[in-house]
Protein backbone atom coordinates (compact mmCIF):
# COMPACT_ATOMS: atom_id res chain seq x y z
CA UNK A 1 0.00 0.00 0.00
CA UNK A 2 1.51 3.28 -0.84
CA UNK A 3 2.27 5.81 1.96
CA UNK A 4 0.50 9.46 1.96
CA UNK A 5 2.72 12.24 1.35
CA UNK A 6 2.94 14.93 3.83
CA UNK A 7 4.73 17.99 3.01
CA UNK A 8 6.01 20.53 6.08
CA UNK A 9 7.26 24.19 4.77
CA UNK A 10 8.89 25.02 8.49
CA UNK A 11 12.23 26.90 9.02
CA UNK A 12 12.91 26.01 12.83
CA UNK A 13 14.12 22.76 12.77
CA UNK A 14 13.52 21.74 16.08
CA UNK A 15 9.84 22.28 15.89
CA UNK A 16 9.95 20.64 12.57
CA UNK A 17 11.72 17.10 13.45
CA UNK A 18 9.81 15.89 16.12
CA UNK A 19 6.37 16.11 14.04
CA UNK A 20 8.29 14.75 10.62
CA UNK A 21 9.54 11.43 12.93
CA UNK A 22 6.11 10.75 14.66
CA UNK A 23 3.99 11.75 11.34
CA UNK A 24 6.82 8.88 9.58
CA UNK A 25 5.38 6.82 12.48
CA UNK A 26 2.10 7.21 11.91
CA UNK A 27 2.87 5.95 8.13
CA UNK A 28 3.29 8.93 6.08
CA UNK A 29 6.38 9.59 3.82
CA UNK A 30 7.70 13.11 4.92
CA UNK A 31 8.99 15.54 2.72
CA UNK A 32 11.05 18.51 4.32
CA UNK A 33 11.45 22.43 3.63
CA UNK A 34 13.15 25.10 5.18
CA UNK A 35 12.12 27.57 2.47
CA UNK A 36 9.12 28.31 -0.21
CA UNK A 37 11.22 27.39 -3.19
CA UNK A 38 12.39 24.10 -1.78
CA UNK A 39 8.40 23.28 -0.90
CA UNK A 40 7.63 24.69 -4.60
CA UNK A 41 9.81 22.36 -5.83
CA UNK A 42 8.38 19.04 -3.70
CA UNK A 43 5.24 19.84 -5.38
CA UNK A 44 6.59 19.68 -8.80
CA UNK A 45 8.05 15.98 -8.07
CA UNK A 46 5.49 14.69 -6.04
CA UNK A 47 1.83 15.80 -7.23
CA UNK A 48 -0.12 13.74 -5.10
CA UNK A 49 0.81 15.15 -1.63
CA UNK A 50 -2.20 14.29 0.80
CA UNK A 51 -1.23 16.81 3.41
CA UNK A 52 0.60 20.09 3.48
CA UNK A 53 1.55 21.70 7.00
CA UNK A 54 2.78 25.17 6.01
CA UNK A 55 4.21 28.28 8.96
CA UNK A 56 3.21 31.62 7.61
CA UNK A 57 6.62 33.42 8.58
CA UNK A 58 9.55 31.56 6.89
CA UNK A 59 13.12 33.03 7.49
CA UNK A 60 13.19 36.81 7.68
CA UNK A 61 9.81 37.27 6.64
CA UNK A 62 8.41 39.71 9.31
CA UNK A 63 4.84 40.35 7.73
CA UNK A 64 3.65 36.62 7.35
CA UNK A 65 2.81 36.49 3.68
CA UNK A 66 5.76 33.33 3.09
CA UNK A 67 3.08 30.67 3.57
CA UNK A 68 0.46 32.42 1.50
CA UNK A 69 3.01 32.66 -1.05
CA UNK A 70 3.24 29.24 -1.40
CA UNK A 71 -0.25 28.49 -1.53
CA UNK A 72 -0.99 30.73 -4.48
CA UNK A 73 2.39 29.25 -6.13
CA UNK A 74 1.56 25.39 -5.10
CA UNK A 75 -1.46 24.60 -6.93
CA UNK A 76 -2.57 21.88 -4.56
CA UNK A 77 -5.03 19.16 -5.49
CA UNK A 78 -8.94 19.43 -3.75
CA UNK A 79 -8.23 16.67 -1.81
CA UNK A 80 -5.01 17.66 0.02
CA UNK A 81 -5.74 18.79 3.79
CA UNK A 82 -3.61 22.49 4.28
CA UNK A 83 -2.59 22.96 7.93
CA UNK A 84 -1.27 26.75 8.37
CA UNK A 85 0.41 26.11 11.30
CA UNK A 86 1.83 29.43 12.89
CA UNK A 87 2.97 30.76 16.39
CA UNK A 88 1.25 34.17 15.27
CA UNK A 89 0.35 35.97 18.71
CA UNK A 90 -2.18 37.89 17.63
CA UNK A 91 -5.42 35.94 17.75
CA UNK A 92 -7.96 38.59 16.38
CA UNK A 93 -5.62 38.74 13.11
CA UNK A 94 -5.78 35.05 12.67
CA UNK A 95 -9.15 34.83 12.95
CA UNK A 96 -10.08 37.73 10.46
CA UNK A 97 -7.78 35.19 7.99
CA UNK A 98 -9.97 32.30 8.93
CA UNK A 99 -12.89 34.64 7.83
CA UNK A 100 -11.24 36.32 4.55
CA UNK A 101 -8.29 34.54 3.47
CA UNK A 102 -6.20 36.12 0.74
CA UNK A 103 -8.08 36.10 -2.32
CA UNK A 104 -5.09 34.56 -4.16
CA UNK A 105 -5.03 31.36 -2.03
CA UNK A 106 -7.53 29.30 -3.80
CA UNK A 107 -7.54 26.04 -1.17
CA UNK A 108 -9.38 25.22 1.75
CA UNK A 109 -7.33 25.35 5.09
CA UNK A 110 -6.98 24.81 8.58
CA UNK A 111 -5.47 27.10 11.29
CA UNK A 112 -3.57 26.14 14.20
CA UNK A 113 -1.44 27.34 16.92
CA UNK A 114 1.92 26.10 17.58
CA UNK A 115 1.84 26.37 20.95
CA UNK A 116 -1.42 24.74 21.63
CA UNK A 117 -2.79 22.94 19.10
CA UNK A 118 -0.30 20.19 18.51
CA UNK A 119 -2.55 17.50 19.45
CA UNK A 120 -5.22 18.80 17.23
CA UNK A 121 -2.70 18.60 14.60
CA UNK A 122 -2.02 15.12 14.97
CA UNK A 123 -5.69 14.29 15.20
CA UNK A 124 -6.14 15.71 12.16
CA UNK A 125 -3.06 13.79 10.38
CA UNK A 126 -4.94 10.25 11.69
CA UNK A 127 -8.08 11.55 10.23
CA UNK A 128 -6.42 12.19 6.81
CA UNK A 129 -4.20 9.04 6.43
CA UNK A 130 -7.53 6.88 7.56
CA UNK A 131 -9.28 8.66 4.63
CA UNK A 132 -6.27 7.51 2.37
CA UNK A 133 -6.51 4.02 3.82
CA UNK A 134 -9.34 3.71 2.61
CA UNK A 135 -8.67 5.21 -0.98
CA UNK A 136 -6.51 2.49 -1.56
CA UNK A 137 -8.60 -0.34 -0.35
CA UNK A 138 -10.94 0.40 -2.81
CA UNK A 139 -12.89 4.21 -3.05
CA UNK A 140 -16.65 4.00 -3.82
CA UNK A 141 -16.92 5.43 -7.71
CA UNK A 142 -20.71 6.37 -8.46
CA UNK A 143 -21.07 5.26 -11.87
CA UNK A 144 -24.37 4.08 -12.17
CA UNK A 145 -27.45 5.96 -13.16
CA UNK A 146 -29.07 6.74 -9.94
CA UNK A 147 -26.15 7.35 -8.59
CA UNK A 148 -24.92 10.38 -11.10
CA UNK A 149 -28.38 11.63 -10.66
CA UNK A 150 -28.87 11.73 -7.03
CA UNK A 151 -24.79 13.21 -6.79
CA UNK A 152 -25.86 15.93 -9.72
CA UNK A 153 -28.16 17.35 -7.13
CA UNK A 154 -26.05 17.42 -4.25
CA UNK A 155 -24.42 20.69 -4.74
CA UNK A 156 -28.19 22.01 -4.52
CA UNK A 157 -28.77 20.21 -1.39
CA UNK A 158 -25.44 21.18 0.35
CA UNK A 159 -26.22 24.97 -0.86
CA UNK A 160 -29.46 25.03 0.65
CA UNK A 161 -29.07 24.95 3.96
CA UNK A 162 -32.24 22.84 5.09
CA UNK A 163 -32.05 19.50 7.02
CA UNK A 164 -31.44 16.08 5.03
CA UNK A 165 -32.70 12.87 5.62
CA UNK A 166 -31.62 9.86 4.17
CA UNK A 167 -32.82 6.24 3.63
CA UNK A 168 -31.89 2.95 1.84
CA UNK A 169 -30.93 -0.59 3.54
CA UNK A 170 -27.55 -1.16 5.58
CA UNK A 171 -24.61 -0.86 3.69
CA UNK A 172 -25.63 1.61 1.06
CA UNK A 173 -23.24 4.38 1.78
CA UNK A 174 -25.87 6.27 3.46
CA UNK A 175 -22.91 7.93 5.57
CA UNK A 176 -21.07 8.47 2.75
CA UNK A 177 -23.67 10.60 0.73
CA UNK A 178 -24.10 12.55 4.31
CA UNK A 179 -20.41 13.37 4.84
CA UNK A 180 -20.01 14.50 1.50
CA UNK A 181 -23.15 16.95 1.64
CA UNK A 182 -21.54 18.10 4.90
CA UNK A 183 -18.08 18.80 2.88
CA UNK A 184 -20.00 20.70 0.22
CA UNK A 185 -21.45 22.58 2.35
CA UNK A 186 -18.62 23.96 4.03
CA UNK A 187 -15.49 25.13 3.01
CA UNK A 188 -12.66 22.76 3.95
CA UNK A 189 -10.78 24.86 6.31
CA UNK A 190 -14.35 24.44 8.32
CA UNK A 191 -14.50 20.88 7.93
CA UNK A 192 -13.59 20.22 11.79
CA UNK A 193 -17.00 21.80 12.83
CA UNK A 194 -18.77 18.14 10.60
CA UNK A 195 -19.29 15.69 13.59
CA UNK A 196 -21.16 12.53 13.18
CA UNK A 197 -22.41 10.84 16.07
CA UNK A 198 -23.77 7.31 16.18
CA UNK A 199 -27.24 7.30 17.98
CA UNK A 200 -27.70 3.69 18.50
CA UNK A 201 -24.88 3.60 20.80
CA UNK A 202 -25.86 6.26 22.91
CA UNK A 203 -28.49 6.20 25.88
CA UNK A 204 -30.85 9.27 26.96
CA UNK A 205 -28.81 10.61 29.29
CA UNK A 206 -25.52 9.74 27.34
CA UNK A 207 -26.72 11.55 24.40
CA UNK A 208 -27.20 14.54 26.15
CA UNK A 209 -24.38 14.82 27.87
CA UNK A 210 -22.23 14.42 24.75
CA UNK A 211 -24.72 16.32 22.29
CA UNK A 212 -25.85 19.47 24.26
CA UNK A 213 -22.80 19.16 27.24
CA UNK A 214 -23.27 19.19 31.27
CA UNK A 215 -22.10 21.57 33.77
CA UNK A 216 -19.84 21.04 36.87
CA UNK A 217 -21.15 18.28 39.02
CA UNK A 218 -23.93 17.10 36.60
CA UNK A 219 -23.51 14.03 37.74
CA UNK A 220 -20.75 10.85 39.34
CA UNK A 221 -17.32 11.35 37.52
CA UNK A 222 -18.55 14.61 35.91
CA UNK A 223 -15.31 16.75 34.43
CA UNK A 224 -14.81 19.20 37.48
CA UNK A 225 -14.83 22.14 34.36
CA UNK A 226 -17.91 20.35 32.87
CA UNK A 227 -17.88 20.05 29.17
CA UNK A 228 -19.84 22.51 26.50
CA UNK A 229 -21.15 19.59 23.91
CA UNK A 230 -20.45 18.87 20.25
CA UNK A 231 -23.11 21.31 19.48
CA UNK A 232 -21.52 24.00 20.94
CA UNK A 233 -18.13 23.11 19.84
CA UNK A 234 -19.47 23.57 16.12
CA UNK A 235 -22.48 25.48 16.29
CA UNK A 236 -22.25 28.95 13.93
CA UNK A 237 -23.95 31.93 14.06
CA UNK A 238 -26.32 33.68 12.92
CA UNK A 239 -26.14 34.31 8.66
CA UNK A 240 -24.78 38.15 8.36
CA UNK A 241 -24.10 39.41 5.08
CA UNK A 242 -20.22 40.70 5.62
CA UNK A 243 -19.41 44.17 3.49
CA UNK A 244 -18.19 42.23 0.33
CA UNK A 245 -20.81 42.82 -1.87
CA UNK A 246 -23.21 40.83 0.77
CA UNK A 247 -21.19 37.98 1.04
CA UNK A 248 -22.44 34.95 3.85
CA UNK A 249 -18.90 34.12 5.29
CA UNK A 250 -17.66 30.68 5.95
CA UNK A 251 -17.59 31.27 9.83
CA UNK A 252 -21.05 32.21 9.85
CA UNK A 253 -22.25 28.70 7.96
CA UNK A 254 -23.98 26.24 10.66
CA UNK A 255 -21.69 23.73 11.72
CA UNK A 256 -22.77 19.98 10.40
CA UNK A 257 -24.40 17.31 13.03
CA UNK A 258 -24.54 14.18 10.94
CA UNK A 259 -27.09 11.26 12.97
CA UNK A 260 -26.32 8.08 11.74
CA UNK A 261 -29.13 5.47 12.80
CA UNK A 262 -31.47 8.45 13.62
CA UNK A 263 -34.24 6.16 14.32
CA UNK A 264 -32.81 4.90 17.51
CA UNK A 265 -32.45 8.28 19.01
CA UNK A 266 -33.73 8.36 22.55
CA UNK A 267 -37.32 9.99 22.72
CA UNK A 268 -35.99 12.92 25.58
CA UNK A 269 -33.19 14.02 22.99
CA UNK A 270 -35.63 13.99 20.05
CA UNK A 271 -37.49 16.64 22.07
CA UNK A 272 -34.37 18.65 22.68
CA UNK A 273 -33.65 18.60 19.01
CA UNK A 274 -36.45 19.77 17.82
CA UNK A 275 -35.83 22.75 20.12
CA UNK A 276 -32.88 23.27 19.11
CA UNK A 277 -34.01 23.06 15.05
CA UNK A 278 -36.99 26.07 16.09
CA UNK A 279 -34.30 28.21 17.30
CA UNK A 280 -34.97 27.82 20.55
CA UNK A 281 -32.61 27.68 23.37
CA UNK A 282 -31.37 24.63 24.76
CA UNK A 283 -29.85 23.80 28.33
CA UNK A 284 -26.54 21.35 28.94
CA UNK A 285 -27.26 18.68 31.42
CA UNK A 286 -27.45 20.33 35.16
CA UNK A 287 -27.60 23.67 33.74
CA UNK A 288 -31.40 25.66 34.67
CA UNK A 289 -30.29 29.05 33.71
CA UNK A 290 -31.18 30.46 30.48
CA UNK A 291 -29.24 27.81 27.65
CA UNK A 292 -28.08 28.86 24.72
CA UNK A 293 -29.58 28.56 21.15
CA UNK A 294 -27.21 26.46 18.66
CA UNK A 295 -27.00 27.08 14.74
CA UNK A 296 -26.40 23.37 13.34
CA UNK A 297 -27.52 21.83 10.44
CA UNK A 298 -28.28 18.07 10.98
CA UNK A 299 -28.21 15.13 7.85
CA UNK A 300 -29.93 11.90 8.97
CA UNK A 301 -29.32 8.20 8.12
CA UNK A 302 -31.44 5.44 8.75
CA UNK A 303 -32.46 2.23 7.62
CA UNK A 304 -35.60 1.92 9.15
CA UNK A 305 -38.02 4.34 7.61
CA UNK A 306 -40.60 2.21 9.52
CA UNK A 307 -39.66 3.23 12.97
CA UNK A 308 -39.22 7.04 11.40
CA UNK A 309 -42.68 6.84 10.75
CA UNK A 310 -44.34 5.45 14.11
CA UNK A 311 -45.56 7.84 16.27
CA UNK A 312 -44.80 5.95 19.13
CA UNK A 313 -40.97 5.36 18.17
CA UNK A 314 -40.56 8.86 16.63
CA UNK A 315 -41.98 12.19 16.82
CA UNK A 316 -43.27 13.22 13.31
CA UNK A 317 -42.97 17.25 14.48
CA UNK A 318 -39.30 16.43 14.38
CA UNK A 319 -39.72 14.31 10.99
CA UNK A 320 -41.23 16.89 9.76
CA UNK A 321 -38.38 19.48 10.75
CA UNK A 322 -35.95 17.13 9.27
CA UNK A 323 -37.40 16.26 5.98
CA UNK A 324 -36.12 19.29 4.57
CA UNK A 325 -34.52 16.91 1.50
CA UNK A 326 -35.01 13.35 1.68
CA UNK A 327 -32.80 11.01 -0.23
CA UNK A 328 -33.52 7.86 -0.95
CA UNK A 329 -30.44 4.97 -1.66
CA UNK A 330 -31.32 1.81 -3.50
CA UNK A 331 -30.59 -1.39 -3.38
CA UNK A 332 -27.52 -3.22 -5.10
CA UNK A 333 -29.50 -4.27 -7.90
CA UNK A 334 -30.36 -1.00 -8.31
CA UNK A 335 -26.80 0.37 -8.64
CA UNK A 336 -25.53 -2.47 -10.80
CA UNK A 337 -22.76 -0.10 -12.19
CA UNK A 338 -21.28 1.18 -9.14
CA UNK A 339 -21.19 -1.98 -7.19
CA UNK A 340 -19.65 -3.84 -10.32
CA UNK A 341 -16.80 -0.66 -10.02
CA UNK A 342 -16.07 -0.78 -6.29
CA UNK A 343 -15.97 -5.05 -6.25
CA UNK A 344 -13.08 -4.42 -9.23
CA UNK A 345 -11.59 -0.98 -7.13
CA UNK A 346 -11.91 -3.17 -3.63
CA UNK A 347 -9.62 -5.98 -5.52
CA UNK A 348 -7.07 -3.93 -6.87
CA UNK A 349 -6.71 -2.27 -3.12
CA UNK A 350 -6.51 -5.72 -1.93
CA UNK A 351 -3.97 -6.71 -4.05
CA UNK A 352 -1.53 -4.18 -2.66
CA UNK A 353 -2.53 -4.92 0.70
CA UNK A 354 -2.94 -8.46 1.36
CA UNK A 355 0.81 -9.37 0.58
CA UNK A 356 2.26 -10.26 4.11
CA UNK A 357 5.57 -11.41 2.41
CA UNK A 358 4.13 -12.98 -0.59
CA UNK A 359 4.03 -12.05 -3.60
CA UNK A 360 1.64 -9.59 -5.07
CA UNK A 361 -1.54 -10.73 -6.17
CA UNK A 362 -1.63 -10.45 -9.91
CA UNK A 363 -4.31 -7.98 -10.90
CA UNK A 364 -3.88 -8.72 -14.98
CA UNK A 365 -7.55 -9.00 -16.37
CA UNK A 366 -8.92 -8.73 -12.84
CA UNK A 367 -11.92 -6.25 -13.71
CA UNK A 368 -13.62 -9.09 -16.06
CA UNK A 369 -13.31 -11.54 -13.65
CA UNK A 370 -14.92 -9.66 -10.45
CA UNK A 371 -16.99 -7.56 -12.54
CA UNK A 372 -18.53 -10.99 -14.03
CA UNK A 373 -18.70 -12.36 -10.92
CA UNK A 374 -21.09 -9.37 -9.36
CA UNK A 375 -23.59 -9.33 -12.14
CA UNK A 376 -24.01 -12.62 -12.32
CA UNK A 377 -25.14 -12.67 -8.49
CA UNK A 378 -26.82 -9.33 -8.52
CA UNK A 379 -29.01 -11.08 -11.76
CA UNK A 380 -29.50 -14.08 -9.94
CA UNK A 381 -30.39 -12.09 -6.29
CA UNK A 382 -28.45 -13.87 -4.80
CA UNK A 383 -26.54 -10.60 -3.48
CA UNK A 384 -28.58 -9.34 -0.26
CA UNK A 385 -25.75 -7.04 1.37
CA UNK A 386 -24.40 -3.77 0.42
CA UNK A 387 -20.78 -2.31 0.36
CA UNK A 388 -19.13 -3.99 3.51
CA UNK A 389 -19.93 -7.15 2.81
CA UNK A 390 -19.06 -6.68 -1.14
CA UNK A 391 -15.67 -5.82 0.02
CA UNK A 392 -15.11 -8.69 2.40
CA UNK A 393 -15.87 -10.97 -0.21
CA UNK A 394 -13.47 -9.53 -2.53
CA UNK A 395 -10.96 -9.66 0.29
CA UNK A 396 -11.96 -13.46 1.13
CA UNK A 397 -11.24 -14.35 -2.87
CA UNK A 398 -7.85 -12.22 -3.00
CA UNK A 399 -6.95 -13.98 0.13
CA UNK A 400 -7.51 -17.44 -1.30
CA UNK A 401 -5.44 -16.32 -4.59
CA UNK A 402 -2.96 -15.34 -2.22
CA UNK A 403 -2.57 -18.33 -0.22
CA UNK A 404 -3.20 -21.06 -2.87
CA UNK A 405 -0.89 -24.05 -3.27
CA UNK A 406 0.10 -23.01 -6.63
CA UNK A 407 2.37 -21.18 -6.90
CA UNK A 408 0.60 -18.14 -9.15
CA UNK A 409 -1.15 -15.88 -7.50
CA UNK A 410 -3.49 -14.48 -10.27
CA UNK A 411 -7.13 -13.73 -8.80
CA UNK A 412 -9.70 -15.53 -10.84
CA UNK A 413 -13.56 -15.99 -10.97
CA UNK A 414 -12.97 -19.38 -9.63
CA UNK A 415 -11.42 -17.46 -6.53
CA UNK A 416 -14.92 -15.38 -6.32
CA UNK A 417 -16.60 -18.78 -5.96
CA UNK A 418 -14.61 -20.14 -4.03
CA UNK A 419 -14.97 -17.33 -1.26
CA UNK A 420 -18.88 -17.17 -1.66
CA UNK A 421 -18.92 -20.64 -0.74
CA UNK A 422 -16.88 -19.37 2.47
CA UNK A 423 -19.58 -17.27 3.90
CA UNK A 424 -22.75 -17.84 5.79
CA UNK A 425 -24.83 -18.50 2.74
CA UNK A 426 -29.02 -20.20 1.43
CA UNK A 427 -27.85 -23.05 -0.98
CA UNK A 428 -30.77 -24.56 -3.28
CA UNK A 429 -32.60 -25.84 -1.04
CA UNK A 430 -33.37 -22.74 1.24
CA UNK A 431 -31.01 -24.28 4.18
CA UNK A 432 -28.21 -22.25 5.31
CA UNK A 433 -24.79 -23.76 5.49
CA UNK A 434 -21.64 -22.80 6.66
CA UNK A 435 -18.12 -22.16 5.59
CA UNK A 436 -17.47 -25.30 6.88
CA UNK A 437 -20.51 -26.97 5.65
CA UNK A 438 -22.76 -28.10 8.34
CA UNK A 439 -26.24 -27.61 8.20
CA UNK A 440 -27.84 -24.56 10.40
CA UNK A 441 -31.37 -24.77 11.29
CA UNK A 442 -32.73 -20.99 10.57
CA UNK A 443 -36.35 -19.69 9.34
CA UNK A 444 -36.51 -18.43 6.23
CA UNK A 445 -36.39 -14.71 5.83
CA UNK A 446 -39.84 -13.22 5.99
CA UNK A 447 -38.67 -11.46 2.44
CA UNK A 448 -38.64 -14.41 1.18
CA UNK A 449 -41.23 -15.62 2.90
CA UNK A 450 -43.44 -12.86 1.02
CA UNK A 451 -42.03 -13.55 -2.36
CA UNK A 452 -42.98 -17.23 -2.26
CA UNK A 453 -46.93 -16.39 -1.25
CA UNK A 454 -46.36 -13.32 -4.12
CA UNK A 455 -44.85 -15.86 -6.56
CA UNK A 456 -47.82 -18.16 -6.26
CA UNK A 457 -50.68 -15.79 -6.51
CA UNK A 458 -48.82 -14.32 -9.54
CA UNK A 459 -48.74 -18.12 -10.95
CA UNK A 460 -52.64 -18.36 -11.19
CA UNK A 461 -53.30 -14.61 -11.72
CA UNK A 462 -51.07 -14.63 -14.96
CA UNK A 463 -51.67 -18.52 -15.99
CA UNK A 464 -54.93 -17.50 -18.40
CA UNK A 465 -55.76 -14.44 -17.83
CA UNK A 466 -53.95 -10.86 -17.00
CA UNK A 467 -55.84 -8.50 -14.78
CA UNK A 468 -55.89 -5.31 -16.52
CA UNK A 469 -55.51 -3.96 -12.73
CA UNK A 470 -53.23 -4.34 -10.33
CA UNK A 471 -53.00 -7.62 -7.85
CA UNK A 472 -54.14 -4.89 -5.06
CA UNK A 473 -57.52 -4.97 -2.25
CA UNK A 474 -60.03 -3.30 -4.51
CA UNK A 475 -59.86 -5.80 -7.26
CA UNK A 476 -59.99 -8.87 -5.92
CA UNK A 477 -63.80 -8.75 -6.45
CA UNK A 478 -63.90 -8.32 -10.28
CA UNK A 479 -60.72 -11.19 -10.35
CA UNK A 480 -62.43 -13.50 -8.63
CA UNK A 481 -65.83 -13.47 -10.98
CA UNK A 482 -63.64 -13.39 -14.30
CA UNK A 483 -61.67 -16.65 -12.81
CA UNK A 484 -64.77 -17.77 -11.73
CA UNK A 485 -66.49 -17.52 -15.44
CA UNK A 486 -63.78 -17.69 -17.64
CA UNK A 487 -61.27 -20.05 -16.05
CA UNK A 488 -62.45 -22.88 -13.69
CA UNK A 489 -58.99 -24.30 -13.24
CA UNK A 490 -57.23 -20.94 -12.39
CA UNK A 491 -60.04 -20.46 -9.92
CA UNK A 492 -59.94 -23.64 -7.70
CA UNK A 493 -55.96 -23.01 -7.67
CA UNK A 494 -57.00 -19.44 -6.20
CA UNK A 495 -59.38 -20.98 -3.77
CA UNK A 496 -56.25 -23.54 -2.39
CA UNK A 497 -54.22 -20.66 -1.74
CA UNK A 498 -56.86 -18.40 -0.11
CA UNK A 499 -57.84 -21.87 1.99
CA UNK A 500 -54.09 -22.44 3.31
CA UNK A 501 -53.10 -18.54 3.60
CA UNK A 502 -55.95 -17.28 5.67
CA UNK A 503 -55.79 -19.60 8.34
CA UNK A 504 -53.42 -18.15 11.04
CA UNK A 505 -52.83 -14.92 11.86
CA UNK A 506 -49.56 -15.22 10.34
CA UNK A 507 -50.30 -16.41 7.34
CA UNK A 508 -52.92 -13.64 6.56
CA UNK A 509 -50.32 -11.03 7.38
CA UNK A 510 -48.08 -12.87 4.92
CA UNK A 511 -50.71 -13.25 2.25
CA UNK A 512 -51.67 -9.37 2.91
CA UNK A 513 -48.09 -8.06 2.51
CA UNK A 514 -47.77 -9.82 -0.79
CA UNK A 515 -50.72 -8.48 -2.15
CA UNK A 516 -50.29 -5.11 -0.76
CA UNK A 517 -46.93 -4.46 -0.48
CA UNK A 518 -47.79 -3.06 3.02
CA UNK A 519 -47.50 -4.68 6.86
CA UNK A 520 -51.19 -4.04 8.28
CA UNK A 521 -53.11 -3.22 11.48
CA UNK A 522 -54.40 -6.53 12.81
CA UNK A 523 -57.66 -4.56 12.26
CA UNK A 524 -57.11 -4.58 8.34
CA UNK A 525 -55.64 -7.93 8.32
CA UNK A 526 -59.32 -9.12 9.24
CA UNK A 527 -61.17 -7.31 7.20
CA UNK A 528 -59.15 -7.88 4.23
CA UNK A 529 -59.39 -11.62 4.96
CA UNK A 530 -63.43 -11.79 5.36
CA UNK A 531 -63.36 -9.82 1.99
CA UNK A 532 -61.05 -12.26 0.19
CA UNK A 533 -63.44 -15.22 1.89
CA UNK A 534 -66.57 -13.57 0.49
CA UNK A 535 -65.28 -13.15 -2.44
CA UNK A 536 -63.93 -17.00 -2.91
CA UNK A 537 -66.05 -18.51 -1.01
CA UNK A 538 -67.21 -21.20 -3.03
CA UNK A 539 -65.12 -24.74 -3.26
CA UNK A 540 -66.04 -25.65 -6.69
CA UNK A 541 -66.21 -23.72 -9.06
CA UNK A 542 -69.38 -23.51 -11.61
CA UNK A 543 -69.54 -24.55 -14.95
CA UNK A 544 -68.21 -22.06 -17.91
CA UNK A 545 -70.81 -20.73 -19.43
Amino acid sequence: MTKPVLLFLEDESELQLPIAREAEGMGYEVLLAADVDTALQHCREQPNIAVAIVDLRIGSDDDFTAGWNFLEKANLSDAAQVIVFTGHKDRSKLEALRRNPPKDVNTGFLILHKSSDEDRLFAVLEQQLARHNDRQIGGIKLVSKEDLQRKADLPMIAASGLPVVITGPTGSGKEHVAQEIAELALPKSQHPRIHTVNCAALTENIAIATLFGYSPGAYTGAKPGGDPGILKRITGTMNRPSHEGGRVRAVDLPGILILDELAELPVYVQAQLLRMMQGQSINALGDSGVGYTPVIRVIACTNDERKLSNPDKFRQDLLGRLNGWHITIGSPRERKDTFIDAAVAFAKGFSIALQFGKPPIKISDVAADVAGEVAAKLASHEFPFGFRELNGWVGRACALALYREKNDTQLTASDLRAAWDRRMKLDESGKKISGKGEEISVPMPLAEKIGEVRSLFNEVMYSKIPPSNSWNEPDLQDIAKRFKTEDPKAYSKLVKLKKKYTKTAAYQRLLYLAINGADPDPTERRKFVDRLRKYLGDSKPPSPK
